[in-house]
């Protein structure tokens, strides 16, 4: 996941110096008024059309991201699930022969086998 924000901001921080290098570049360059918001407008749409598929880039991560982490948690509980069930089912077998254990020991009726 920090792979993703890392990623992220690096092209953010790409995009934003990319603006003000334009930015700056076109008010220092010796255009006519028109010329210069022509090319303003020429680099925000190119700009606006990067940001957009930087973020559907984004977006499609995090939807990867959160289907790995649903995945993990559903393969998690059901390792879970699994582990609990055998172990109850162990302490229930242990309790049971500790019980029949313990009436053979103090000779209960009915409870020694028939010959």
């Amino acid at each position: 996941m920090s792979e993703a924000r890392t990623g992220g901001g690096f092209l953010a921080g790409i995009v934003i110096g990319g603006l003000l290098g334009a930015g700056i570049a076109l008010l220092l360059a010796p255009k006519s008024g028109q010329e210069t918001r022509d090319e303003l407008m020429d680099r925000s749409v190119e700009l606006r059309e990067r940001a957009s598929e930087l973020a559907a880039r984004a977006w499609g991560d995090v939807d990867e991201l959160v289907s790995r982490g649903r995945s993990v948690v559903e393969d998690t509980t059901a390792t879970f699930r699994d582990a609990y069930s055998q172990g109850t089912q162990a302490a229930a077998e242990q309790a049971e022969e500790l019980q029949r254990r313990f009436r053979e020991a103090r000779g209960y009726p009915g409870d020694q086998p028939q010959a």
